[in-house]
Formats: structure tokens, sequence, C-alpha cells
């Protein structure tokens, strides 16, 4: 392996640490505000009342979930893990002078 590419990028994970913290509080805002009444009043629901009540959750769940994988690839770049590193190339210097010389032309004879 090239000397270059031996050493690890140092990643922080106090990104992720945070990510997470706040995801535990939507949770937990999610399960007081919502679950919890919910499933008290779910015990003297009719079934329609129940379908109802299973439908928002579902669809609570669906948002929830979307929220928590959209942002961990959005905080912690799972992606970067499988990028290669870009192949580095030495660049061609050509000498701007001789070539300027190889396409001027030749001045007309004044004879």
């Amino acid at each position: 392996m090239d000397a270059r590419f031996s050493h690890r990028a140092g990643r922080s994970y106090v990104p992720l640490v945070f990510f997470f913290a706040a995801f535990v509080v939507l949770i937990s805002y999610v399960v007081s505000e919502y679950l919890v009444p919910a499933m008290s009043s779910a015990s003297t629901a009719t079934p329609g009342e129940k379908a109802g009540l299973a439908a928002y959750s579902r669809l609570l769940l669906a948002v929830v979930l979307v929220l928590l994988i959209s942002g961990l690839l959005l905080t912690y770049g799972i992606g970067r893990r499988w990028r290669r590193p870009p192949e580095i190339t030495k660049t061609e210097y050509i000498d701007a002078w001789a070539e300027a010389g190889k396409r001027m032309k030749d001045p007309p004879n004044e004879a």
C-alpha cells in the first residue's frame, strides 16, 4: 500500500454521539406526548378509532425511522467507508516558450 494512504483519517465520533442524544430526546418526546396517551385511550376506543390510532402510529413510526436513517447518513457519512481514494497522477508540465515557438508562423519576406 502506498505510504500516502497508510494512515486513517481522524474522524470524530462527537457528531454521532450528539445525533444519538438528540434522537433519544425525540423518541422520549414522541412516547410521552403521543404513545402513552394513545395507549390509554385505546382501551376504551371503538374498532374504528383503534384502526385510526394504529394508522397514525404507523405513520409516526415511518417518519421517525426516516429521520433516523437520513440523520445517520448525514451525520456519520456511512458512504465514505467504501469510497476509494482518488488516484494521484503526476502533472506533466510543458515549456510554454517552446510550444509558442512551434506554433509561430514565419514572417513574409520583403525582397
